[in-house]
């Protein structure tokens, strides 16, 4: 069997609390919509008869059975189309520089935890790599899963959440 953890791509998310539809959509999907992405490929897949659960970070753990990474892949890509979620989120610049604010302030709470999640870019930087579709830095990118278990990383969560998401 193969086993593949995929988080739900849908790059960086606002974090505006919203209470968005979890169905289906075929405008561009906003920060509301997006705050229950997990739980809607979750119940998606599982309609398609795939074993997934959605794990405390909102990423989707899935067991892939050998050979049937073709038909997961189609699955996978059918849902992510059903809620839109296969075209990436559309941010104003000042959205951006609101979720480096708060990039920004996890990595601070991260630091005084006693973790390094390294240095922010700036501003700007952080502004274009989102804008350019590559994805703007996350303080978690170098801690988990390299320099802390699984069990830590979701602690770290809990004190330190994702609050742009």
């Amino acid at each position: 069997m193969l086993a593949l953890a995929s988080m739900v791509s849908l790059g960086l998310l606002a974090g505006c609390a919203g209470t968005g539809s979890p169905s289906p959509s075929d405008e561009t999907p906003t920060a509301q919509d997006l705050d229950n992405a997990a739980e809607n490929m979750e119940r998606c897949l599982q309609e398609k008869g795939w074993d997934v659960e959605v794990k405390p970070d909102g990423g989707v753990n899935m067991t892939v059975p050998a050979g049937q990474e073709e038909p997961y892949n189609a699955d996978l890509k059918a849902c992510e189309a059903s809620f839109g979620y296969d075209v990436a989120p559309v941010y104003s610049d000042d959205q951006v520089r609101e979720m480096y604010t708060k990039v920004v302030a996890t990595a601070d709470c991260l630091t005084a935890q006693g973790h390094d999640p390294g240095s922010p870019p700036s501003e700007q930087t952080f502004v274009e790599q989102v804008q350019s579709g590559v994805g703007g830095w996350d303080p978690y990118i170098d801690l988990y899963p390299s320099a802390m278990s699984e069990d830590k990383y979701f602690e770290a969560l809990g004190k330190c959440p994702r609050t742009w998401h």
